[in-house]
């Protein structure tokens, strides 16, 4: 076990213990966007415990589809901001992927179509057919786009961290992943997510300026109609959770854990 997963248990063991944080139900109304990466995949080098099983994956749309406080959404849709409204006391929960792993046509979306869940897939479009055992490859890519309620959206070319990217290779990398996913799908790209999460006021506004009309962070929290659609929070699992840490997570007793993100200039 890594030191990064070994301090996320620890984190978890604290936070299980003052009922402060485990308080179900904390962020009512609002979109709550949750964020993976790999399902079923055992990864290289995975620090920090982000691919989960296929099992509790499973349980955790179980768990999803059972609740009743909960839609779940397509963000894709959400680009109307009046759906991001609170009704009736039930929590929206949009569910995406960052990456472009192929483990999310070939273990999740199947799962996800099951409980007739809409979902998104943020790509990274340097990373399509470079490794077969691990990424989509574009016919795939093609084919998980075609499915019903997916949306593709755009994570940079080569993961590289938009915030350490002076502003010509900062275009060009945005400019270049949307092209690339464009003619892949046929589709139009107006979503991303930043790679490693990050972004400031001036990767925000390149983004807007070249048309994107959604950006994802991965810093914790819940999203209201007033925030701003480039910077969205998104819950991020680990392979760690337990079925009751993912039940705090997307229920909002985890939001806390974005003060530790700025702490540590995450």
């Amino acid at each position: 076990m890594t030191l990064t997963i070994y301090k996320r248990r620890i984190i978890a063991l604290i936070s299980s213990g003052y009922r402060f944080l485990i308080n179900e139900g904390t962020a009512k109304g609002g979109l709550r966007i949750l964020l993976y990466h790999a399902v079923g995949t055992r990864l290289p080098h995975d620090t920090y415990g982000i691919s989960v099983t296929r099992q509790a994956f499973l349980n955790q749309m179980d768990a999803l589809n059972m609740d009743k406080r909960v839609d779940i959404v397509s963000l894709n849709a959400l680009m109307d901001r009046s759906l991001w409204r609170h009704n009736d006391g039930r929590l929206k929960v949009a569910i995406t992927f960052d990456d472009g792993y192929r483990d999310v046509l070939r273990v999740a979306a199947p799962i996800l179509l099951g409980h007739g869940f809409p979902f998104t897939v943020f790509v990274t479009a340097g990373f399509v057919g470079r490794n077969a055992s691990l990424y989509l490859d574009a016919k795939e890519l093609q084919t998980l786009s075609n499915l019903a309620g997916v949306s593709i959206g755009a994570h940079g070319m080569d993961h590289r961290r938009f915030t350490g990217l002076d502003n010509d290779h900062l275009r060009n990398d945005l400019v270049e992943s949307r092209a690339t996913l464009e003619t892949i799908t046929g589709r139009k790209i107006e979503m991303l997510s930043y790679p490693h999460g990050k972004a400031d006021l001036r990767v925000r506004d390149a983004s807007v300026a070249l048309g994107y009309r959604l950006g994802a962070t991965s810093r914790f929290g819940v999203n209201r109609e007033n925030g701003d659609p480039m910077m969205l929070r998104r819950t991020e699992v680990w392979a760690t959770d337990s079925e009751n840490i993912f039940r705090q997570k997307y229920l909002g007793s985890w939001d806390w854990y974005c003060v530790y993100q700025r702490l540590r200039g995450m």
